[in-house]
């Protein structure tokens, strides 16, 4: 059985079992999936639906990228984490960084739902 759906910003916003009257009804798209649920990923280009959106390893490296740019500085020179009294702060940094730059796995298939990022945590 179809179901027709109401996509924005490629995310299901409205489910319906049969096509809408209203003046969007004409915007509904049909899809064969009868477990679609508002708040699912709608890939426009691809006419592909999924519970969450998924994500190349591109992006994901992008990502990651950006989340080692942010902490760039604390392991500079002059960096505040570089004094005898934070060495159990800079080896955290730096182990954080390390699992940062292990990431990700190329055999896993990342979403937006199983995206594991390592914590950094200082004392």
């Amino acid at each position: 059985m179809s179901k027709f759906i109401y996509v924005t910003e490629n995310r299901v916003r409205l489910v319906s079992d049969t096509r809408p009257d209203t003046a969007i009804g004409s915007e509904y798209i049909e899809v064969q999936n009868d477990s679609v649920a508002e708040n699912w990923y709608y890939d426009t280009e691809t006419s592909v639906l999924s519970q969450y959106k998924p994500y190349t390893i591109d992006e994901v490296r992008l990502m990651r990228d950006q989340l080692l740019s942010v902490c760039d500085w604390m392991v500079l020179e002059d960096s505040p984490y570089q004094a005898a009294d934070q060495s159990t702060n800079l080896t955290a940094i730096k182990t954080y960084r390390q699992s940062l730059r292990d990431f990700p796995d190329e055999n896993v298939s990342y979403n937006e739902n199983n995206l594991n990022w390592p914590n950094l945590t200082l004392s």
